[in-house]
Parts: C-alpha cells; sequence; structure tokens
C-alpha cells in the first residue's frame, strides 16, 4: 500500500541517533525499482564521459515538500540515498557523486549538530546537517553557499563548519549568488576567492543568464548584495550571449590561472587567526597559507574604488591599507607579489625580511610602485 504521500509504504523504518530514535515511511518497492533501472540507463548513457553526478537540485535535504505535496525527506527516506547507491553499483569507473544541497542557512556538513560530535564543531542555528553525510557513495559536497560581498567578515561559521566537519570530502561552492541576478562582477569575483581561501576545492560561476537559459525567475525584481545594484530590466535584458561576456567569467579564468601556478589544495585557511594575518580597521580579507607558512594568499576586498562596485565598502584610506603576517621564521627573506584579480596581471616581484617577531606589515596597496584601493591579491613564497 502507498501512503498519503506518493512513492511511500505504509512501512516505517526506525533509526537510532544517539539517544533519539527516528522513524519515517520508507520508499515503496515498486519506487525503488524504478529508481534502479533510471539509474541504470542514467550510467550506462553517461559514464563513459567525464562526469560529475548530480543527484538533483537542492535534494539535501529538501525545499519543496509542502510545495510539491510529499514528504518531508531526510536520511531515512530520502529517495536520492537510493538513487545515489545505484549509480555508485553500477558505475564502474567510480565517478564523483554528489547531492545539490539547500542554502547554507538550511542545510550545510554538520549544521546545527544533530548526530555529530567533532570537537570543531560549529553551530549554525536551525542549519540542519547534510542527509548524505554518512552515505560512502556521496564524495564530495555540494554547497550552496550565497557569500554577500558586504563590508566586513562573518564569523566564518559557515567555512568552518564544511572545513572542520566535512569527514575528509572536498566542498566545493555549487551555488552562490548568480552575476546579474543577484550580484555584479564584483561578488561574483569575489565568491570565488572566498571559496578557494576558505578551504573549498571548487567554485561554480553562475550568470544570469546562462544559470538557466530563458528562464525568468526573479526577473520582475531588483535585487542588492549590499554593494550593487541588479535593477530588474538588467535581468530581464539579458541574454546568453551577454551572460557568456561578464567580466567575472573572465576574471575566474584570472583566478583559476593564478591558482595553477601553486600547490593550491595545500592552503589550509586561516579564517579570523590573526597570528597568522591581523587586518588594520576597515580592511577586509581572506588568508591561507601552506602548513609551514612558506606560501600565503591574501584577498583583500576592502576597496573605495568606483571601479569595482557601484558603493565602497570602506574608507577611502581602509580601501588601501593591509596589515601584518605573522608566524614567519625571524630574519628570513621572503618573495611577494601583487596580483590584479580584475585585469589578471602581477605587479613587479618584491622582496623582505622577516622581523625578529617573524612578522611583516605590508603597508598599502600597491600596483606597480602605485598605491590603489581596489580589490587586490598578496601573494607571499619562500
Amino acid at each position: 500500500m502507498i501512503s498519503n504521500f506518493g512513492g511511500y509504504s505504509n512501512n516505517k523504518i526506525t533509526v537510532k541517533k544517539g539517544l533519539k530514535k527516528e522513524s519515517r515511511y520508507d520508499i515503496a518497492d515498486s519506487v525503488k525499482e524504478y529508481l534502479r533501472k533510471i539509474s541504470r540507463y542514467w550510467v550506462a548513457r553517461y559514464t563513459a564521459y567525464p562526469v560529475i553526478w548530480t543527484l538533483g537540485q537542492e535534494v539535501d535535504g529538501d525545499f519543496y515538500h509542502s510545495d510539491t505535496n510529499h514528504a518531508d525527506w531526510n536520511y531515512i527516506n530520502n529517495p536520492y540515498k537510493y538513487v545515489a547507491d545505484f549509480i555508485s553499483e553500477y558505475d564502474t569507473y567510480s565517478h564523483p557523486l554528489s547531492a545539490h544541497q539547500e542554502n547554507t542557512g538550511a542545510t550545510s556538513a554538520y549544521g546545527s549538530g544533530q548526530g555529530a560530535s567533532d570537537k570543531q564543531k560549529v553551530y549554525l542555528g536551525n542549519a540542519r546537517p547534510s542527509i548524505f553525510r554518512d552515505f560512502d557513495a556521496h564524495t564530495f559536497y555540494a554547497a550552496q553557499w550565497s557569500n554577500p560581498p558586504k563590508t566586513g567578515r562573518s564569523d566564518y561559521k559557515v567555512e568552518k563548519d564544511y572545513w572542520y566537519n566535512s569527514q575528509g570530502k572536498p566542498v566545493v561552492n555549487y551555488e552562490g549568488l548568480y552575476c546579474y541576478l543577484w550580484t555584479k562582477n564584483f561578488g561574483s569575483r569575489m565568491q570565488g576567492w572566498a571559496a578557494y581561501l576558505n578551504g573549498m576545492y571548487g567554485y561554480g560561476w553562475g550568470g544570469h543568464d546562462t544559470w538557466s537559459y530563458l528562464n525568468v525567475y526573479d526577473e520582475e525584481n531588483d535585487s542588492s548584495d549590499g554593494l550593487d545594484t541588479i535593477m530588474s530590466e538588467e535581468k530581464k535584458k539579458a541574454t546568453w550571449q551577454d551572460s557568456l561576456e561578464y567580466a567575472s567569467s573572465y576574471q575566474n579564468g584570472y583566478m583559476h590561472s593564478f591558482f595553477s601556478n601553486m600547490k593550491w589544495y595545500e592552503l589550509v585557511p586561516r579564517f579570523n587567526n590573526k597570528s597568522y594575518f591581523a587586518p588594520l580597521s576597515k580592511v577586509y580579507s581572506i588568508t591561507a597559507s601552506n602548513k609551514d607558512n612558506t606560501e600565503m594568499v591574501i584577498y583583500f576586498y576592502s576597496f573605495h574604488d568606483s571601479s569595482v562596485a557601484a558603493k565602497n565598502n570602506s574608507t577611502a584610506s581602509g580601501g588601501r591599507k593591509t596589515g601584518t603576517i605573522g608566524n614567519l621564521i625571524p630574519g628570513e627573506t621572503y618573495r611577494y607579489k601583487w596580483f590584479n584579480p580584475i585585469t589578471g596581471e602581477y605587479s613587479e616581484e618584491g622582496s623582505f625580511k622577516a622581523s625578529c617577531f617573524g612578522t611583516y606589515y605590508i603597508g598599502n596597496k600597491k600596483w606597480n610602485g602605485e598605491e590603489v584601493s581596489c580589490d587586490m591579491v598578496f601573494y607571499m613564497y619562500r
């Protein structure tokens, strides 16, 4: 028999998590058989290609159960857990597999702490843990992290949650704010740097209207990311060809080239640890370095420059300021370059000697000897 919600039997599965038991109706056998067959077809059709399996949009957990009249999915009754197992069973190439998550306010890696006990746990309010945390077929997290480029930094709760509680699985920021739908070029560029320097292993750039061709979703409303306003008329006029030419689509390519010249996967996010980098007041930055701190990347997104965004996010002086690097070898010589994330160019190379305290004050942001207030990247290496 099928329960009131389509596809579910009258048989309940009871699972114990810690001291708590939870019961949900199981998927009907006929539905499981259908999911097995369609999964086998997908594998047969596509697995010879360099596939990344994404089980469905926002199916970890489930935004839409009330809108579509199905049972609220969790780790017991989510049908995509069967799809994950079936694909993994038939895919002899073992391609990466994930489930597109809800936004990080609703679901992340560890979420509100249900069912996990990591010593580095980070409490994220009402956010739920990933349904697929304990599934072997699930090999990486497809985060929906909309990181708005507003003034200042958060407490890094989302970033720390994925870094400390992802069970060793890579994390990709699958969906952020789409360019010219909810943000503009600065926000789209900033999200990429924020992802890589906060421990993620990828960033899915999206532009209106490449993200969903001819879709009119949210085109009736103006949007703002706190620095840029995206007018409804701009959205309506955007074409697929326009979005291919958005500046941020090229600028994320510059970012890719920058990281390709180093072992970026060895960078450790330093979050708000001021022993590695202590920013001055009104300086907004993201820092990562390798284990022995001989290679460091600092993205400064504080600026007072109308070529970056419509509104400045700092005072005029704050847009040029930086801060002090720490945890260096006292008296050791280090080299550095400035990288312009807007143009994809490096300035001339320089060097400095760490103080007897193992620190170095960077001074104002510079480009070819001139002080600048746009967003910039400081690359230090030894």
